[in-house]
């Protein structure tokens, strides 16, 4: 797999250590973020979506009490991250209770904004 032209994270990093140690490795490879995406869901929109992805998927962990715990550990642990990647001006919000084609096409436009800059 060839990263030349960049890389995705996703659900990483989760809290403000593994920020902070993500950070030094990229500025030691001279690898800097070029943008971070914050999806911003209401919790009652995200657990209904959960609930119903655990209906069509059969899935077992997406359970209510499983999405609330997943939902006090996000803000108690992965929020913070907001205040840590706002100063850098790399972070965009997305409206992510839209439908997918929208939220896609806010993605697509963030994306498109940061190689017009590159």
């Amino acid at each position: 797999m060839n990263a030349s032209r960049g890389f995705v994270l996703d659900g990483f990093p989760r809290n403000i250590a593994q920020a902070e140690a993500l950070d030094d490795v990229l500025q030691e490879i001279e690898r800097p973020l070029g943008i971070i995406l914050l999806l911003e869901l209401e919790d009652d929109v995200a657990r209904e979506r959960l609930l119903r992805r655990a209906e069509l998927e059969g899935r077992a962990d997406d359970t209510p009490e499983v999405i609330d715990r997943r939902l006090a550990t996000y803000h108690d642990q992965t929020e913070p991250l907001v205040d840590h990647y706002l100063p850098t001006g790399k972070l965009v919000k997305v409206h992510a209770e839209r439908a997918i084609e929208a939220v896609w096409a806010e993605i697509q436009q963030a994306l498109e904004h940061v190689e017009a800059r590159a």
